[in-house]
């Protein structure tokens, strides 16, 4: 019997709906838990009487995961929703049922990656107009003015639609001041992509360093290493602010000061190449020392090498 898979599936599922709400995977995979549950019930109390109960119990579960207000692509919409404004709540971000402005100071970098995270996410999955009931802002007018600041790809939908989910994002981020109004960033033409490369990506000196630890892993996640009797952490979020922890020694970085200094100096540095035509990718190489950041703690000395950035 399935008895302890099923019930496996269910706590693993919980756990992470607890922590990070509904979406459509996990809404797909409960469904899937469910329709196991019933099926394994039916044929342990029925002995199997009728096995024409398994493609019709699978047609009633596909239908109501798909249409529907307890559709997965509700319920992800109203869980996912919810959990931002929750954590708005939480920092006292949220006046008369609708955004204000975070205080930034105070704001804990685990709710500001997931508040990021939330908006990202509702508005790739369920469009812009997802979150005008928690914004006091005419949506359609934002979307108009967006729109129309920004230059359309040569005839490529799909790159443009993409540029505007992005810029949509970002006037959500701004709102809430997760932005600098003076963020240098928001002085780069959207229109292109930035890619910053070293000049030799497949050799790293290592000299007078005992580890090397390769770059790998999503944003906003924490990894562990472990070799002999040295213990690291990894991390680094959205906004390219993280840590590298050795045996509990904790160094932290901002990638950001960093981006600027290439960015301000990348004209006067050798262009690699144009890019794409339609999606014009503005593509430099570097010097090693220039892609560099040194680090130390009181006991070790980090050394992080980007061997290729885009943004």
């Amino acid at each position: 019997m399935m008895w302890p898979l099923i019930a496996l599936l269910f706590v693993a599922l919980g756990a992470r709906v607890t922590y990070y709400g509904v979406t459509e995977y996990r809404y797909f995979l409960l469904a899937l838990a469910v329709w196991l549950l019933f099926l394994n019930a039916y044929f342990l109390f029925r002995n199997g009487e009728d096995i024409r109960v398994i493609p019709m119990s699978l047609c009633l579960i596909s239908l109501t995961a798909a249409y529907g207000p307890q559709s997965a692509f509700s319920v992800s919409e109203r869980s996912q929703k919810e959990r931002l404004v929750n954590i708005l709540k939480k920092n006292k971000a949220i006046l008369h049922n609708r955004v204000t402005r975070l205080d930034t100071s105070s704001l804990k970098e685990i709710d500001r990656t997931e508040i990021t995270d939330k908006i990202e996410y509702l508005v790739k999955h369920y469009e812009f107009e997802s979150l005008q009931s928690i914004f006091s802002n005419d949506f359609e007018k934002v979307k108009d003015s967006i729109n129309k600041a920004e230059m359309e790809y040569e005839d490529n939908d799909f790159y443009h639609d993409h540029e505007l989910k992005n810029l949509e994002i970002k006037w959500c981020y701004r709102q809430l001041g997760l932005i600098d109004k003076n963020d240098i960033f928001d002085d780069v033409p959207s229109k292109y992509i930035y890619e910053f490369q070293k000049e030799n990506q497949t050799l790293i000196k290592i000299k007078g360093y005992d580890l090397l630890l390769p770059d790998n892993g999503e944003v906003g996640s924490i990894y562990h290493y472990s070799f002999e009797k040295q213990n690291l952490e990894k991390y680094i979020n959205i906004d390219g602010i993280g840590f590298l922890s050795v045996n509990d020694q904790k160094v932290k970085f901002d990638l950001k000061p960093f981006l600027t200094h290439l960015l301000c100096e990348a004209d006067s540095l050798k262009k690699l190449k144009n890019g794409h035509k339609l999606l014009s990718t503005k593509t430099f190489l570097f010097p090693e020392e220039t892609m560099t950041l040194e680090k130390s703690s009181r006991l070790y000395s980090i050394l992080i090498v980007v061997t290729k950035i885009k943004f």
